[in-house]
């Protein structure tokens, strides 16, 4: 068997010759050859094949975009086999490894507040055994401002299906979450009469409209970054903004980490409709 060289990097000498060890297709059947490959690169320490991995994914894209398309599916194996590299299929072992390494190396993002992506993940991550799924994930965004971060009825079991369209369903879970990205949209904060601003709502009012006494217990361990939405009254006119209308959300936020002994940084992003996200 090849080992390293002294100076040779552990981690592209262990890649190259697991990529060379002829990886298989999973719903293909293995041969004697397959075989012995799975077998040596298995035996490998976990914290190589991590590494392995995260070397084989270097050119990846950092986002995992979950689609809010109904056709748009997340399966045991797609679309993993579309992105992952060819390492991340020696065997079943490997394959999930991998992904849980890929979940953990890349920001989740989901198209919407909740209301149809939550359940294609949360469905998806509860097939792996003992949360591990769920504890990979390190950092989340939604495009999309959501109605209720919570849905406070949690326990009537008939309503799972409802609950589990909320951010709380989800975050809740995430026990290694570093960072997280929330939409807020202006015409959740504010009251609008013919098109103007009538009432911004008050931090009482917030609190109670949003329900985000789950963020605040067990959000980010971080940094969070509020995506703050509709607020360019006059896009021709720079001048003309509702920036100011979200002062009270931001305050709400600042003060209910520090009223849970939560060391949590919270950033604000303008987002512009007019760019996507990748830009921002």
């Amino acid at each position: 068997m090849a080992t390293p060289e002294a100076n040779d990097d552990p981690v592209t000498f262990y890649s190259n010759l697991a990529i060379a060890a002829n990886p298989y297709d999973l719903r293909a059947p293995l041969t004697r050859v397959e075989k012995t490959s799975s077998l040596f690169y298995t035996q490998l320490p976990p914290e190589i094949r991590a590494n392995i991995y995260l070397h084989a994914m270097e050119d990846l894209e950092k986002e995992f975009i979950i689609k809010e398309d109904p056709d748009w599916k997340i399966a045991n194996i797609t679309p993993f086999t579309k992105i992952l590299p060819k390492v991340c299929f020696m065997d079943r072992r490997t394959f999930y490894e991998a992904v849980l390494v890929y979940l953990r190396r890349s920001q989740i993002v989901l198209e919407d507040g909740g209301g149809k992506t939550l359940p294609k993940l949360i469905a998806f991550l509860s097939r792996f055994p003992r949360n591990e799924g769920f504890d990979a994930i390190r950092e989340v965004t939604f495009l999309k401002a959501f109605t209720s971060y919570e849905f406070k009825l949690k326990s009537f079991n008939e309503l799972d299906k409802i609950t589990c369209q909320y951010p709380d369903a989800l975050i809740g879970r995430l026990s290694g979450l570093k960072t997280l990205r929330l939409a807020f949209t202006s015409f959740r904060i504010a009251h609008y009469d013919a098109c103007e601003v009538d009432h911004v709502y008050t931090k009482e009012e917030l609190s109670s409209e949003l329900n985000l006494d789950g963020l605040f217990e067990h959000g980010p361990r971080q940094l969070l970054i509020v995506r703050c939405t509709d607020w360019e009254i006059h896009p021709d006119d720079p001048t003309q903004h509702g920036r100011w209308m979200f002062d009270n959300l931001i305050s709400l936020l600042k003060e209910g980490f520090a009223k849970h002994n939560r060391n949590v940084k919270v950033e604000v992003q303008w987002v512009s409709p007019w760019l996507n996200f990748s830009t921002q």
